[in-house]
């Protein structure tokens, strides 16, 4: 997505070998892994990697179903409240940690709320990836009425590293560790 067709063109005039890679989910991120490993001929390598990620991710999916599930929204934007929608590998953390995903009915895969929709929606987790700028005094600054969401009032703010969040990469598994032991400190087989 950062990349341009005219960039894209130079290299091929340049007689480069290009490849290109867009994962979108969970499924397209072990398929880039495992395409990148057959180019370096390291196919049985990624293949190990991935089925040590599905079994983490199946165990994750195992120990979600003894909870409840809550509704949370993953904050992508502040100002225009721009919300992690449903076709987005962002989504797949949040179901798989067990959640339901209030943008999950949005067609966009990034979608604006209005912050009236937010307090409508009233979800009991705000995931925010940190760059820093993410503080709970923040939000509240912009949107002062959200100290009434379940979220707010049940200390239910998930600050989580969004270099590991917001790139859809092989390292997805260690974002939903940090996702569901956020949610479940309790939980041991994941520590």
């Amino acid at each position: 997505e950062g990349n341009t067709k005219e960039a894209y063109n130079k290299f091929k005039e340049l007689g480069l070998k290009i490849f290109v890679s867009n994962p979108r989910n969970i499924s397209g991120i072990k398929k880039t892994y495992l395409d990148i490993a057959k180019i370096f001929g390291i196919e049985s390598y990624a293949k190990n990697k991935i089925s040590k990620w599905d079994s983490i991710t199946n165990s994750i999916i195992n120990a979600s179903k003894k909870y409840d599930k809550k509704n949370a929204m993953f904050l992508i934007e502040l100002k225009p409240i721009m919300l992690a929608g449903k076709n987005t590998f962002i989504n797949e953390y949040i179901e798989v940690c067990g959640l339901n995903n209030i943008a999950s009915d949005s067609k966009l895969n990034y979608p604006i709320f209005s912050r009236e929709e937010i307090l409508k929606r009233n979800p009991d987790y705000i995931i925010v990836p940190s760059n820093g700028y993410f503080t709970a005094e923040r939000i509240l600054e912009s949107y002062p009425e959200w100290k009434n969401l379940n979220a707010f009032r049940k200390k239910n703010l998930i600050i989580v590293n969004a270099d590991l969040f917001v790139r859809p990469g092989p390292r997805y598994t260690e974002a939903l560790k940090e996702l569901f032991i956020a949610l479940h400190p309790e939980e041991k087989f994941l520590h």
